[in-house]
C-alpha cells in the first residue's frame, strides 16, 4: 500500500497531492496501476464563499484521466454537493464560512480509480445588511428598525445607532429602538451594523423631526385616561378612532396608556398637515378611581404648532374633581380647552 501525501487546502490557495509513483523506476507499460497522483489547487473568494477546485495537475503514466468525481463536504447543498464531471477544474459556493472535508475520486481510460480527501477553510469577508426604515411615534418620537431576513432573532448583528443629537452613540442597541429628539430640525442619523467576522457596515439617512400640530395630555394618577382631540369635521381622534386616515384629517393617536405613566399624544405630519378650523381637546375617565374634591386628578395638556418656521406652544393645567359629559364626549370626560388653526 503506498501512502498518501495532503498538504491542507486553504482559501487563499493550497494544495493536495497523493503521490505513488517512484521516481527511479519507470512504469511498467504492461500493468495499469493507474492515476499516480492527485493533485488539487484551490482558490477561493470570501466575498461570495464560492471556491474553485483544480485537479488539471494530476497525473497518470498509464493513461488518462476521464472522471473527476467530487465531494465538496457541504450535504446540505443538497445535490450540489457532488459532482461528476470529465472537467478538472470545477466550483463549489458554500452556504457559510467554515472548514470542510472535500473528497476527489478520479478514473483513467482503463477504469482504474484513485481517491484522495482534504480539507478547506472559508472566510466569510462579506459585510452585513445595513438598511433601515422609520415611522413616527409621535413628532419627537421615532422607531428606527434594522431587521433583516439575515437576521431574523436580532442575535447574528450588532447594531449602534448615532441619531445625529446631543445623545451618545451605544453599541448594540437593537434592530430596533426608539429614539426621542430634543429639538426640531434636521438630524443625520447613522446605522453601524458589525457582524459576527468583525466586518461592519453603515447607513445614513437625513431625518427631519418636525410636526405642524402636536397636542399632549399627561395626569398625575394612576388611572385611564384618555385623550380625545375633536377635529373641525367633528370626527373625534382617540383609542377607539386613532387614525391616521382621511377621516381624521390623517392625524394619529400614538398609543392607549392606560397607567398614566406616560403622556398620549395625537400628531400630524407634515406630509398630511391638519386641516384648518378649530379643534378641542378632551379627556375621559376609564378607570374605576374617581376624582373627588378630596382627591382630585390634575391634567396637564400642551398644543405645539410649528408654522411658518416658528413653534408656537400653548397649553394649561385643569384640576378636575368630577367628570359628566364634554364637546367630544359623552359621560365620564371633561373638555379642557380649544384653538384654531
Amino acid at each position: 500500500m503506498i501512502d498518501l501525501l495532503s498538504v491542507l487546502g486553504n482559501i487563499l490557495g493550497g494544495l493536495l497531492e497523493t503521490d505513488q509513483s517512484d521516481s527511479n523506476n519507470e512504469p511498467d507499460p504492461l500493468e495499469n496501476e493507474g492515476p499516480s497522483s492527485i493533485a488539487v489547487n484551490v482558490e477561493g473568494d470570501c466575498m461570495t464563499l464560492n471556491v474553485t477546485f483544480d485537479a488539471s495537475e494530476s497525473q497518470d503514466p498509464y493513461g488518462y484521466i476521464v472522471s473527476y468525481i467530487w465531494d465538496f463536504g457541504e450535504p446540505s447543498s443538497g445535490i450540489r454537493n457532488t459532482e461528476n464531471t470529465s472537467n478538472p477544474i470545477t466550483s463549489h459556493t458554500y452556504a457559510k464560512a467554515g472548514e470542510y472535508t472535500f473528497k476527489l475520486t478520479v478514473t483513467d481510460d482503463q477504469g482504474a480509480t484513485k481517491d484522495a480527501t482534504s480539507t478547506v477553510t472559508i472566510e466569510d469577508c462579506r459585510p452585513p445588511p445595513a438598511n433601515f426604515t422609520f415611522s413616527r411615534k409621535n413628532c419627537y418620537e421615532i422607531e428606527f428598525d434594522a431587521r433583516t431576513d439575515s437576521d431574523p432573532d436580532e442575535t447574528a448583528f450588532s447594531y449602534s445607532w448615532d441619531f445625529g443629537d446631543s445623545t451618545e452613540e451605544e453599541e448594540d442597541q437593537g434592530a430596533v429602538v426608539t429614539h426621542k429628539f430634543d429639538d426640531f430640525g434636521n438630524f443625520t442619523v447613522t446605522l453601524t451594523v458589525t457582524g459576527s467576522n468583525e466586518v461592519s457596515a453603515e447607513s445614513t439617512q437625513i431625518v427631519r423631526v418636525e410636526c405642524p400640530l402636536e397636542v399632549t395630555l399627561r395626569w398625575n394618577v394612576t388611572a385611564n385616561v384618555d385623550l380625545l382631540v375633536k377635529l373641525p369635521n367633528g370626527i373625534v381622534i382617540g383609542p377607539m378612532n386613532r387614525g391616521p386616515d382621511k377621516s381624521t384629517g390623517f392625524g394619529a393617536l400614538d398609543h392607549d396608556d392606560m397607567t398614566g405613566e406616560r403622556p398620549e399624544i395625537v400628531f400630524w405630519t407634515f406630509e398630511n398637515g391638519p386641516p384648518s378650523g378649530e379643534y378641542v381637546i378632551c379627556a375621559r375617565f376609564n378607570s374605576p378611581v374617581t376624582p373627588t374634591d378630596s382627591d382630585p386628578f390634575q391634567l396637564d395638556f400642551t398644543v405645539v404648532e410649528y408654522l411658518d418656521g416658528s413653534l408656537l406652544p400653548s397649553g394649561g393645567s385643569r384640576t378636575i374633581t368630577s367628570f359628566g359629559d364634554s364637546l367630544c364626549a359623552k359621560d365620564n370626560s371633561v373638555s379642557l380647552a380649544s384653538f384654531a388653526t
